[in-house]
């Protein structure tokens, strides 16, 4: 009689996955540079909703609208987009939803007419404490893991790839040649459309932009 091959048997006899690059120059995406900043983003962002989120029902640009109240004092909604880094539309709406709870509160600038500062109110000032006590803890934990040395140079590095942020965003950092940019190809191989290479730095630029902003937020909510 035929023996018959159960779910499992089928199962176990197919073929495993294969590693195999169908590419002629892949790369170790997951050991770049920006894949890294943005995995460790990601998590600090995670940690960041897990903790305060639950514990003081605020969002992030909550929070960084009150501690750029509470350090620099009455200011425009969008100075404090400027210094908290972040979207206008995300700190309106911060400021509207923080004036809905009595946190902060709007008035008129004296020296703009038709302008309007933002202020904390008692609650806010409260709020603000409480959390700026959780978040230096987090942050001296943070820094526990590094040794002094270590410290100063993630300082160093930081403000490295913060200037040259800044330079991808201005437009002063031009791609190289596209003799350098273009990947070695096999004998025989097509190389790439004219502005191919071109286009693909431009892209990867933009997206490293976003990846290092948001690395760069996501550390500063910790502080």
């Amino acid at each position: 009689m035929a023996k018959i091959q159960d779910s499992r048997t089928k199962k176990s006899a197919a073929p495993r996955f294969r590693h195999d690059s169908t590419v002629e120059n892949p790369i170790n995406l997951r050991g770049t540079v920006a894949f890294r900043v943005l995995g460790i983003a990601a998590k600090l962002t995670q940690g960041f909703l897990q903790s305060y989120t639950t514990r003081f029902g605020i969002g992030l640009p909550e929070w960084r609208t009150l501690g750029m109240l509470g350090q620099f004092g009455p200011m425009p909604s969008i100075r404090i987009a400027e210094l908290a880094d972040m979207d206008r539309g995300s700190i309106s709406r911060a400021v509207a939803w923080l004036e809905g709870k009595h946190l902060v509160r709007r008035m008129d600038d004296l020296a703009h007419k038709r302008r309007q500062i933002v202020v904390l109110t008692a609650a806010g000032r409260r709020l603000h404490d409480r959390i700026a006590v959780m978040a230096q803890m987090r942050q001296q934990q943070i820094l526990a893991l590094l040794s002094p040395e270590e410290r100063s140079a993630l300082e160093a590095i930081l403000q490295k790839l913060d200037q040259w942020a800044e330079k991808l965003r201005s437009g002063a950092v031009h791609p190289p040649p596209a003799s350098v940019t273009r990947p070695a190809t096999r004998a025989g191989s097509r190389s790439g459309r004219p502005g191919q290479a071109s286009s693909l730095v431009t892209l990867n630029r933009e997206k490293l932009l976003a990846e290092l902003e948001q690395f760069k937020r996501a550390l500063e909510s910790c502080s």
